[in-house]
């Protein structure tokens, strides 16, 4: 069972989100332990009358981040503890794909999922107009692949899983750190000194509006600088200086990229090269062959190569067909019928069919049909344009791309999927696609991905509380008792 642990400090709005994502999105076994930290805004008031199922613990004065946490672990009674940010919404899939990374291997000790904002690697660029749009984008981004589970030196705590050994063995978190911050870098020094593995999965992903949890320190320091100086004087070291931000690329090229190294084809999965063995994908493809570009020595060096895909895989976007003139589309190992003639002759006019015997096609489970939704996903690599841009679709994402960057990458503009407005405005959007083959994390990038993320967010807010168009998420949370239909569906 996951304890999930939600330290609270006002921000009622935020708390009441937090538990209807939690109690629609998770499937695990789970408890819910809140603990508040001296709120004054009718917090303690609406935890102490809502669901008799949820735990809560009542601190009178604002004992910090860490201490709150702290609580929750001695009360809890699962076998994994979640510490999570009550300004953190989770999405579907979120803990049973964080769990198979848990059990993937024995020295897991600590897993976390991307996020739109953090300081950290953990961050992955992408905006959504409102909650609606937030939830259709992870449906498809939330597929489990081991691929995309990468090692950390350290994980912050916006929704952390620890499993319970490592309490039993390291002990709490360090409450000389409270109110917050660097209680996280802190844990995870003391994870790894004990022989634990961080991982952080780039196959799951929470939405976090950041900065809501903990509360302020009457200094005139932060209290980013305060516990900073606490870490260098318990470790001898800076923590910023030593947790060096690992190689992650930023601006990556598409998901789904298939591309030509030495005579061999090769898919673009995530973060790393996959070779596509002859049997799982003949030779016609889902691309015309002769343009697919080749591996650069600069994509050499930004992606390594990972697992081979197994036989009988076909990556997303391949067109599949069989007897008869129905067309399906290949996407996370299901295929999806092609229903509409002019989506039809628009996708056959970008991409070959790979022909499959009957059995094997039907081997392939049928999912929801291709329509152009963001609720149902985008698959990757299709070309869509409004009139005025061209976007290429990505880990369920729509991103911007020019002409003369899409013909590199073989992409063709010949018959692009028209996207209307509407459809536009409600999908979640990536980072443009650039014509080189992106960059690596730096310090000064990871400042500029957090700035856009926070205004992102803060246009989140402004659309969901003003603009008619949009729900109007405080007109629900108004009510004693809303649904979460009401929000997401």
């Amino acid at each position: 069972m996951f304890s999930i642990i939600i330290p609270t400090f006002n921000q009622l709005m935020f708390t009441r989100l937090c538990l209807e994502f939690l109690k629609t999105f998770t499937t695990e076994p789970y408890e819910i332990i809140i603990v508040d930290n001296g709120s004054s805004d009718g917090t303690v008031n609406f935890l102490q009358n809502t669901d008799k199922k949820i735990r809560f613990i009542s601190l009178k004065s604002n004992l910090g981040y860490a201490a709150a946490c702290n609580k929750g672990i001695d009360a809890a009674k699962g076998d994994y503890f979640v510490l999570l940010n009550n300004d953190v919404l989770v999405t579907p899939q979120w803990l049973s794909n964080i769990k198979k990374a848990l059990d993937s291997r024995s020295d897991a000790g600590m897993v976390l999922p991307v996020t739109n904002l953090t300081y950290g690697p953990q961050i992955i660029q992408v905006s959504y107009p409102n909650l609606k749009a937030m939830v259709s984008f992870s449906r498809g981004y939330n597929v489990s692949n081991p691929a995309r589970w990468r090692e950390a030196s350290r994980l912050p705590d916006y929704c952390l899983v620890i499993r319970r050994e490592v309490v039993e063995r390291i002990g709490l978190l360090d409450e000389q750190f409270s109110p917050g911050y660097f209680e996280d870098d802190d844990y995870s020094y003391r994870a790894r000194q004990a022989g634990f593995t961080l991982i952080f999965t780039e196959d799951t992903f929470v939405h976090h509006f950041s900065g809501v949890t903990t509360g302020k320190v009457d200094s005139n320091k932060t209290m980013g600088d305060i516990n900073r100086g606490r870490f260098k004087a318990k470790w001898g070291f800076d923590p910023i200086k030593h947790f060096q931000l690992p190689l992650r690329i930023v601006n990556p090229l598409p998901s789904g990229l298939i591309l030509n190294w030495e005579n061999h084809l090769f898919l673009l999965d995530g973060s790393m090269l996959r070779f596509v063995p002859s049997s799982t994908w003949a030779s016609q493809g889902s691309r015309y062959l002769e343009k697919i570009p080749f591996v650069t020595d600069n994509i050499r060096k930004l992606y390594p190569v990972g697992p081979p895909l197994p036989a009988g895989f076909f990556p997303g976007g391949t067109l599949l067909t069989s007897q008869g003139n129905e067309v399906f589309v290949a996407d996370k190992n299901q295929r999806r019928r092609v229903s509409c003639p002019e989506m039809k002759h628009r996708l056959l006019s970008q991409r070959t069919p790979l022909f499959l015997e009957l059995g094997q096609l039907n081997n392939l489970p049928e999912g929801p049909p291709l329509e152009i939704s963001p609720q149902n996903g985008f698959p990757n690599g299709f070309v869509f344009t409004n009139g005025k841009r061209f976007f290429i679709s990505s880990d369920n994402m729509l991103r911007q791309i020019n002409p003369e960057t899409a013909l590199k990458y073989s992409y063709s503009l010949d018959n692009p999927i028209p996207l209307e407005q509407k459809i536009l405005n409600i999908s979640a959007q990536g980072p443009p696609v650039y014509p080189f083959p992106g960059t690596h994390l730096d310090n000064k990038r990871l400042l500029s991905l957090v700035s856009t993320a926070q205004e992102n967010n803060r246009q989140m807010l402004r659309n969901e509380t003003n603009n008619p168009s949009y729900l109007n998420v405080r007109q629900i949370l108004k009510k004693s008792n809303f649904s979460a239909e009401e929000i997401f569906q």
